[in-house]
């Protein structure tokens, strides 16, 4: 749907939203905004044993910054578990990803991943 017009002013302005056109309301949030200047960061191990663990992904240091979005991938036939930090220090619960899992993070603020091993794996992880 076009903007509608009267005596060749605009009245309201649309934007591409998602799916559809939406009327905009002049607001821009600095949360909706992506940062396109920065480089992901990748980290992998292709074999990742006992002796490997847990292993520390510090992504502050890699990115300059906490990562705000990222995906870690099991490529392995065994388990790890996968913890998040944002400060470095303190540590949330621990997730098991289990052969061939993919899990998408975003929107929150990541400083390190602490990956443990259960059996012997493989992992990538991918942090923007």
């Amino acid at each position: 749907m076009p903007p509608t017009r009267k005596s060749g002013i605009i009245n309201k302005m649309f934007i591409w939203a998602t799916n559809k056109w939406e009327a905009w309301n002049g607001i821009v949030s600095v949360d909706e905004l992506v940062p396109v200047s920065d480089n992901p960061e990748f980290f992998e191990d292709t074999s990742f044993v006992t002796g490997d663990s847990p292993v520390t992904l510090d992504l502050n240091t890699a990115l300059g910054r906490n990562a705000t979005e990222g995906t870690i991938i099991n490529d392995g036939d065994g388990n790890f578990t996968v913890a998040f930090s944002t400060n470095g220090t303190d540590w949330g619960d621990e997730i098991t990803l289990k052969k061939d899992d993919i899990f998408n993070f975003d929107k929150i603020s990541v400083d390190s991943l602490r990956i443990t091993w259960v059996a012997d794996s493989a992992y990538r992880v991918i942090a923007i």
